[in-house]
Order: C-alpha cells, then structure tokens, then sequence
C-alpha cells in the first residue's frame, strides 16, 4: 500500500480561507502571468496572516469502490465497497513558527468521537505544542478517520494555495492556459466569487508544475512527489476562483479540486467545496471524497471545546 504524507518544515503547511478586497487593475487583458502571479501570492499571504481564529464546519463523506470495467474481487463493480460520513470542524492553528490546517472530527458515520476533549487538550494544550513532532501529530491525527487503501494527510482544502506564496512559488513553473476548460472532477461548477459572476475576460486558468526537488508532497517515508494542476484566478484581484492539485506516480493517482466562493463573514469567502478522487494502480481501488463547508466562526480551544487552559506554573526557586 502506497501512503502519502506532506513531508516536514514548510511541507506540514496546509493554510485556510480566502481573503478577497485587493486592488484592481485597469485592464486584465494588458496583465503578464508574472502580474497576476503577484497579485495571488498577496493574496494568498494575506489570509494566512488575517485569518487564522476562523473555523467552519466541514461535511466530508468518502467513497471505496472498484471502477466499472475493472476485475476486482474487492466488491461489485462501481459499487461501494466501503462508505463513510464525517462531521469536523476545519480551522487553521499556528502551534510553530508555521501555519497548519486541522480537521478536528466530532461524527462519524452518525456517532459522536468520545475522545474530542482529551485529544483537543493533547495536542494544543501540551508543553510540546510548540514543535516539529506536535505539528506533525496534529497532521497525523486530522487524517486518521480516512478511509481508502492510500494513506494521505493532505486532503485538506486549501493545501495548493501554498504553491502561490512568495517563498514556496519557485519551486514551480507557470503557464496560462484555456480558460474554458474546467476542474477535472467538477465539470458542472459554475466559478463565481461571494459578489457574483466572473467576467469570462477576468478569469485567467495558470496551469503549475513542481520542478524542484524536495517536494511539497511527499510519500511517507521518503521521495518526492512532483505536484501538478491548474488555478482559475480572478486575475485584477488575484482572487483564486478555483484549485486543481495532481500528484502521482506508477502506483496511485490523486486528484483534489476546491472551489471558492461559499459563505462569507467579514467580507471573507471560504471554501464551498472539495471533491477528491485516488485510484491504487495496483488493484484499481477508487476512493473519492466530497467535503462542503459552512458555519464559518471565531475559534478559541478554551471556548469551543470546553477545555479549561493549563494551571499557572509557580516561578522557578532560585
């Protein structure tokens, strides 16, 4: 079995929400793939930094099945083999000097998780809290009700909006491309942001290719895992309308498409939804996700969970 994790430093970064308000430029026609560039990795910085006490309630459920045509004995082809329904809140907490996504799960397959409160205060309550094994742990643990036949703790939405940021940016090589043609998992999106349509002119498709060693995404383990996809940007804004992340290699495929533009707070437009396809080349297992969200609101450990902080420590004897 293939597993994939988001390999340690920067790789453990998974960021959250959109901010939307930048300047406009006169005209998109007139812009370079290096100016609209520019504008998405401001914006891309900037909701990192705004909006890290938001949480939204993500609905996901996942789907383990054979691909009909496929001789499996796994189960009836097309049919799932395996089904599950998650309930979590997803926010984005700074336990380091970097930014990680977590997906704290309270249901699953309609039944409460029992041991919420005690994790929640393990893993943000600890002495350990600030370093590289606790920011790997929560990582490990947003994964851990998945199901499939390969191991990820990427799928979360807003992991390809790293590849925009100043500091990760060249370690891929950019290109536009038809803006007709849609998320490959989403063909029946209509891409909008929270004030409505998209002018077809407006819109601009930069299609990414990882090229540096060292990826972003790697197997677990060790060794690279080159990332590919697309992103539909407003480009006078640099809003991202939409994200396409591939990565793959001989023995599984990954596809993650997340539209933008659901609900908002603040004049800040969040994930509306997620949509996950990976296929096992070996037995031809598909295992699919779809994941919407809402209920977007302030988060604080203490206050949501019910977690009361850690006693004060008496000063050190001298």
């Amino acid at each position: 079995m293939l597993r994939i994790v988001s390999l340690a430093s920067l790789r453990t970064v998974v960021l959250a929400w959109v901010v939307s308000g930048f300047s406009v430029s006169t005209s998109a026609a007139q812009d370079s793939v290096e100016t609209v560039l520019g504008r998405a990795g401001v914006y891309a910085t900037q909701f990192r930094r705004q909006l890290s006490n938001l949480v939204a309630e993500e609905t996901y459920v996942q789907d383990m099945r054979v691909p009909i045509g496929v001789v499996s004995t796994a189960g009836t082809h097309g049919e799932p083999v395996r089904h599950r329904e998650l309930k979590s809140d997803l926010l984005m907490i700074r336990p380091a000097e970097r930014y990680v996504e977590f997906r704290d799960v309270f249901e699953v397959d309609g039944n409460p998780v029992r041991d919420r409160q005690n994790r929640l205060a393990s893993l943000f309550l600890s002495d350990k809290a600030n370093n590289a094994e606790q920011v790997e742990k929560i990582a490990q643990e947003s994964a851990r009700f998945n199901i499939g036949n390969v191991f990820r703790n990427f799928n979360t939405p807003t992991l390809a909006l790293l590849f925009l940021e100043p500091e990760t940016r060249d370690r891929f090589r950019f290109r536009r491309v038809d803006a007709k043609k849609p998320p490959s998992l989403a063909k029946d999106w209509k891409l909008a942001g929270p004030d409505g349509a998209v002018e077809p002119d407006r819109m601009w498709v930069l299609e990414y290719r990882e090229v540096r060693p060292k990826t972003v995404i790697g197997r677990y383990g060790g060794g690279d895992m080159p990332a590919t996809g697309r992103f539909w940007i407003d480009a006078p804004t640099g809003r991202v309308l939409a994200s396409e992340l591939i990565v793959g290699d001989p023995m599984m495929q990954c596809t993650i498409d997340v539209r933008y533009g659901g609900e908002t707070i603040r004049g800040l437009a969040v994930p509306a939804e997620m949509r996950e396809r990976y296929v096992n080349n070996r037995d031809r297992i598909a295992t699919t996700g779809t994941a919407t969200y809402g209920r977007v609101r302030v988060f604080g450990v203490a206050t949501d969970e019910d977690i009361p902080p850690p006693e004060p420590r008496p000063p050190a004897a001298k």
